[in-house]
Parts: C-alpha cells; structure tokens; sequence
C-alpha cells in the first residue's frame, strides 16, 4: 500500500480460495489480489 492509505483503515482479507485475497478499504471491497498467477509464470 502507498502513502496515499497511511493511517486508513485498510485491510487484507483471505477468500475460501487460497491465493486469493480481498482488499477493503473500511467496510468497502475496493479490489483482490490473487497471488496464484504471479507463481505460474515464474
């Protein structure tokens, strides 16, 4: 996360898939992260 979320109420959450996770910004799902296609392609 950059400067522009310090101090915020920012969080990383994990789904019922492993590798994959939510951000929320608050309450709110602002975007996932899946980390399972950055292992396929190394």
């Amino acid at each position: 996360m950059n400067q522009a979320f310090h101090g915020s109420p920012v969080a990383l959450r994990a789904t019922a898939t492993d590798g994959q996770w939510d951000v929320y910004f608050g309450v709110h799902r602002i975007a996932s992260i899946d980390l399972r296609a950055q292992n396929e392609s190394r």
